[in-house]
């Protein structure tokens, strides 16, 4: 790849291309469906009322396959939080950006419900007897949650979202769907709270306590509380096993 690579991740690195563009090549045997299931969503979000970078085509490069994208400019949400320490203007700007995408209606979209049975279904397969027990629970509890007609982004944490000046973008599109915002926003908390990092890494307690006090901050922004996202929130953690 004669492109400079701009951006890692673990299912596919980002290269600079030409005429302001990105080319978002996915690893070696990345399924894709996949793939096409991301280009798909992203054509659907290209008229929706929200800051991100318009999506062109699929391109296969050396037997890889990947995704042309407008370039998105500035520095992650993460980097920014680091840069300024700012935990309170960072929550707001994600909560503004994710209300904003929210707001859309997603009817041509994958229900999350849908979504989450499949993950649970493959957690069951692939686990024990415990897993089997946990993920029929999973999937009944499941059948309590509510239904929804909003854009859920389903992968919308401070790595995900661009900030340049004051101005703030949202990228990667894979697990777009439809469903209610509680949905969204729990997802959101499990990311930026309680998704798992290594216990031996550097500074674990400070990087824990950080990630409380920005999704604090998050869901005061969201006027939502974790009791109401309890449901939502037992769902996505168990379902995350079969991701």
């Amino acid at each position: 790849m004669e492109h400079k690579m701009i951006g890692q991740g673990n299912t596919a690195n980002v290269y600079e291309w030409e005429d302001g563009k990105v080319l978002k090549l996915f690893h070696q045997g990345y399924p894709i469906d996949s793939v096409k299931r991301e280009y798909e969503n992203a054509k659907r979000l290209n008229l929706m009322n929200f800051p991100k970078p318009m999506v062109y085509d699929i391109v296969t490069v050396s037997e890889q396959n990947g995704i042309l994208y407008d370039k998105v400019n500035g520095n992650c949400m993460f980097d920014w939080l680091m840069a300024t320490g700012d935990m309170k203007g960072c929550a707001e700007k994600i909560a503004q950006l994710q209300d904003k995408i929210n707001e859309n209606k997603a009817y041509e979209f994958m229900d999350y419900k849908e979504f989450l049975r499949n993950n649970l279904q493959r957690f069951v397969l692939t686990g024990g007897m415990e897993a089997k027990s946990q993920g029929e629970e999973m999937l009944h509890l499941l059948t309590t949650l509510k239904d929804g007609e909003n854009l859920c982004h389903g992968d919308y944490h401070p790595g995900n979202i661009f900030i340049e000046e004051d101005k703030v973008s949202v990228i990667d599109f894979m697990n777009c769907c439809r469903g209610p915002r509680e949905y969204d926003i729990a997802r959101s908390l499990y990311l930026i709270q309680y998704s798992p990092i290594p216990q031996n890494m550097p500074g674990v307690e400070e990087v824990l306590k950080v990630r409380e006090q920005l999704a604090d901050h998050y869901l005061n922004y969201r006027k939502v509380s974790r009791e109401e996202l309890k449901d939502y929130l037992t769902v996505i953690t168990v379902s995350r096993g079969g991701e």
